[in-house]
């Protein structure tokens, strides 16, 4: 009887492993796939200690986009290959994120995070640069562009997290309560039901292969997931201080139905900067480069277009 309990318990846990190894097989072959039809290709540079991961194709000035939270550098191929035609594109996966080194003796406030991506700019010798980020990475693309005006010509913001004065969003007050927080999701399901649904207006713009790898990989890092975020959280000043302190032209995205950073935020720093050019998007969640690619491309690159950002003033979205 033991030995039929064990030969059982053996059976399960290779199928779970099949599973679980075919998801990821599914998941990478689709993520090649978007890469290939973005125009995008993996590199790697190492930065003092830390290996960096990133994403990289596209002629043109240099626009470098950085992910949120809990992301990736994939999380732009939806809107790569609109912009690959205009621009040299640098995508990185953040330390502690995606297949860049963990970081585990990090501090993770956005101050060292962009500290960390200005050493990254420079390993690849990018001067200056065009720079996009999502969420937690519009913050670090912020403080960036503050701290070192000479290496940015334009910044774009698409749902940055950081302005204090502005309604709490259902998952920030979730994480905050500890109510459903999604940095504690257990499983698949709850996954699904605390990150991925939440992000975006409509049906997650992912499919289960690759919705299923990134809940296996979040579950990897849940131990460091609360630790991580509250420190991002805690820099001082509040994105609205920082925001007054950037002296280039500012492209601003924001989904209406944002359940993650709530739109209030946009009109904070719209009243701080009269730099920021402002797209407030209906039926839009917290990623709209997922779930608007071909209107905020568009908006981005009449964005360049009229502020001489492109070596080709006659550019537009195809």
């Amino acid at each position: 009887m033991g030995l039929h309990i064990i030969a059982f318990t053996a059976l399960i846990f290779l199928l779970w492993v099949s599973t679980r190894c075919a998801v990821t097989t599914w998941a990478k072959g689709l993520l090649w796939l978007g890469r290939q039809l973005a125009g995008l290709k993996s590199g790697h540079v190492p930065v003092n200690t830390l290996r960096w991961h990133y994403l990289h194709g596209g002629t043109g000035p240099t626009l470098v986009l950085v992910h949120g939270f809990g992301a990736d550098a994939d999380h732009w191929l939806r809107i790569a290959p609109k912009l690959s035609r205009h621009f040299r594109i640098i995508a990185p996966d953040l330390i502690g994120f995606g297949s860049s080194s963990e970081g585990n003796d990090l501090s993770f406030d956005i101050s060292s995070q962009a500290g960390r991506l200005s050493a990254f700019l420079n390993a690849l010798s990018i001067e200056r640069c065009i720079i996009a980020g999502s969420s937690m990475g519009g913050w670090i693309a912020s403080v960036l562009a503050a701290r070192y005006p000479e290496k940015i010509s334009a910044l774009w913001l698409l749902a940055p997290l950081g302005v204090n004065d502005c309604r709490k969003g259902p998952l920030l007050e979730a994480i905050d309560t500890d109510n459903h927080s999604p940095l504690k999701a257990e499983n698949f399901v709850e996954f699904e039901q605390r990150v991925l649904r939440p992000m975006f207006f409509g049906s997650p713009k992912l499919p289960r292969p690759l919705r299923m790898y990134y809940w296996h990989r979040a579950e990897q890092r849940n131990a460091r997931a609360h630790t991580i975020f509250s420190e991002a959280r805690g820099e001082r000043p509040h994105l609205e201080t920082t925001i007054e302190d950037i002296e280039v032209p500012i492209l601003l995205h924001w989904g209406r139905q944002d359940q993650a950073v709530d739109v209030s935020g946009a009109n904070t720093l719209c009243k701080r900067s009269a730099k920021i050019t402002a797209h407030l998007l209906s039926n839009t969640g917290h990623l709209p480069m997922l779930e608007k690619p071909n209107e905020v491309s568009a908006q981005f690159l009449d964005f360049c277009r009229d502020r001489n950002l492109t070596d080709n003033p006659a550019i537009a979205p195809q």
